[in-house]
């Protein structure tokens, strides 16, 4: 299951995302993603972004039983069992060209 609203005015974007998921034969086998951006226009061609996301995980039926070594953490081998992961990031951009580049050269028709 996704819920996800995208809204664009002249003044930047706003998107967020709700995913849920689930086993059938065990409703609490279960992840539940949070996802939320927005790009915020602040001069002409420059925009700055700035977003998020938070998982809840309960799945990880997957993985084995028995701990992982100290390498296996470090060189990613083995993936460890978790209740929930998260990030964030911030970003400046800055988009060139003519502002008519969308519309469509009527030579290449």
């Amino acid at each position: 299951m996704s819920v996800s609203v995208d809204v664009q005015e002249n003044w930047g974007t706003i998107y967020f995302s709700l995913m849920g998921s689930n086993y059938l034969h065990d409703f609490d086998l279960n992840r539940l993603t949070v996802t939320s951006s927005l790009y915020f226009r602040i001069l002409e061609g420059w925009s700055v972004r700035v977003g998020g996301s938070y998982s809840a995980i309960h799945d990880q039926i997957s993985l084995p039983r028995r701990g992982a070594t100290e390498e296996d953490i470090l060189l990613r081998r083995r993936q460890l069992a978790t209740q929930y992961t998260y990030s964030m990031s911030v970003g400046l951009s800055y988009r060139f060209g003519s502002k008519y580049a969308n519309i469509v050269n009527p030579r290449f028709q």
